[in-house]
């Protein structure tokens, strides 16, 4: 079902598709893509994926979380039992739960702490995300997309402009030179044909340079363009998120984190190190 185009607006027989048929659209493109990727990132041979494997369990991070020591990957376990009291007074009997350094368990070179507490841990990156998500949702959204986009293209615009009056110079004095090449052909020119050849190769060159840098500039602005078009894509998704986060269950915080946050390393005394994902790292610089 999950790889069905049906559901995207597609119909399909065999190896041929049809376009998007808006009225049999009931997921849009982009929902279904990302189940696609989910569903990649999940296979065990995916190395590099932070996605979780699965949203159940009671910690915020699965395969993103690192000894900032040795660099091993921290594992969850169970050591124990504690109880837990919720806001109206029920107690609960849980498991305490630890994330536990892979290379310190078996008697490997590392230096830092065997395990660290869940809710602790968890805890103290909660907090940091939330404060990320204050300060986002406290500042108005043009000031947040960065500058640099628009720096590089009022730049690419200002080049792409000399470019193309360059670009009509050297046409112009192109077709001059040509007009009278044919003239010195027919014996009507006051000027050498060789002088008259080499003026023609020289501009013929520069016009070919001038056209070459307005397809490069063109393309930047293209690219930048896009640039800014995702980046406002993920500030919208990173503001989706922190309407959600507060109040969501441990299975989304899982999902939210796991897309937020690339790799946590955690050194002794629970003194921590975030990477976070490219794609949001503009918005959380000073976290």
């Amino acid at each position: 079902m999950l790889k069905n185009v049906t559901y995207k607006g597609i119909l399909r027989s065999g190896e041929s598709y049809s376009e998007v048929i808006p009225e049999l659209q009931i997921i849009n493109e982009a929902t279904f893509e990302r189940a696609q990727q989910l569903m990649s990132e999940r296979i065990n041979k995916c190395k590099d994926s932070t996605t979780p494997l699965s949203t159940k369990g009671q910690s915020l991070f699965s395969r993103n979380i690192f000894c900032g020591h040795c660099g091993a990957r921290l594992v969850l376990t169970t050591n124990g039992k504690r109880s837990v009291t919720n806001e109206t007074g029920e107690v609960t009997i849980v498991p305490k739960l630890r994330y536990i350094c892979y290379n310190k368990t078996r008697h490997h070179d590392c230096d830092g702490q065997t395990g660290y507490t869940v809710p602790k841990l968890d805890g103290i990156v909660e907090q940091i995300v939330l404060r990320l998500f204050e300060r986002l949702q406290d500042t108005p959204p043009d000031k947040l997309i960065t500058n640099e986009i628009q720096s590089k293209q009022d730049t690419a615009r200002a080049i792409l402009a000399g470019a193309e009056k360059a670009f009509a110079k050297h046409q112009k004095e192109y077709e001059t030179y040509k007009a009278e090449v044919i003239k010195a052909i027919q014996g009507k020119s006051k000027f050498n044909a060789d002088v008259l050849n080499e003026l023609l190769t020289a501009s013929k060159a520069a016009m070919d340079a001038a056209e070459a840098e307005i397809h490069h500039r063109n393309k930047e602005l293209t690219d930048s363009s896009q640039a800014y078009s995702e980046a406002q894509h993920n500030l919208k998704e990173l503001l989706t998120w922190a309407d959600l986060f507060r109040n969501s269950s441990m299975a989304s915080k899982r999902m939210i984190m796991s897309q937020l946050v690339k790799a946590v390393r955690v050194r002794r005394d629970y003194e921590l190190e975030i990477d976070f994902n490219i794609a949001y790292e503009q918005y959380c610089m000073g976290f």
